[in-house]
């Protein structure tokens, strides 16, 4: 379940669903990531960093990133390469379950902040300038003070005025 927001602008009146958090697909989700890598697609420096990594993870929330050149935002999902803090207990708590977790089809269904770190952020490119965007990191909680800026016409909006928890997929 993730949450979802309503960015509406008290200026010009654009209006926005902004879903994040991880749905019931996630695991789809994260297959979709990994084979992403294995292609590619985000990348050379994640590719690189993918096929190094021996037990890789993703969280693959769906979350907001902001372009840090213009402060243009958009909804991504997040493909940033995270790792156990103790890969030998991880690989044995995998094999007592028979659930090899670094598998894309058998992934933890979320990375536990606590016994993960990340390795390799995902830094999408702007859409609208080519430069490097960040994630605000609401794919796993709740935010009430999130300001955006307007993709219309500037305007700074708080994202929780529209918020409504809604389980969605």
């Amino acid at each position: 379940m993730g949450y979802g927001y309503l960015y509406r602008c008290a200026s010009c009146g654009f209006k926005d669903e902004v879903l994040v958090g991880v749905g019931f697909g996630h695991t789809q989700e994260v297959g979709e990531i990994y084979r992403g890598f294995q292609l590619g697609a985000y990348g050379p420096r994640l590719r690189r960093v993918f096929r190094k990594s021996k037990l890789a993870g993703v969280s693959a929330n769906h979350d907001v990133f902001v372009c840090e050149s213009c402060g243009h935002w958009s909804t991504f999902m997040d493909a940033s390469i995270w790792e156990p803090n103790d890969p030998d207990q991880a690989v044995a708590e995998a094999a007592q379950n028979n659930n090899p977790y670094w598998e894309w089809d058998n992934h933890p269904a979320l990375i536990d902040a606590e016994a993960w770190h990340p390795v390799c952020a995902y830094e999408p490119k702007c859409p609208k300038c080519s430069g490097k965007m960040h994630h605000l990191g609401l794919g796993d909680r709740y935010e009430t003070d999130v300001v955006l800026p307007c993709p219309e016409c500037g305007e700074k909006n708080r994202l929780s005025d529209g918020m409504s928890m809604i389980n969605w997929d």
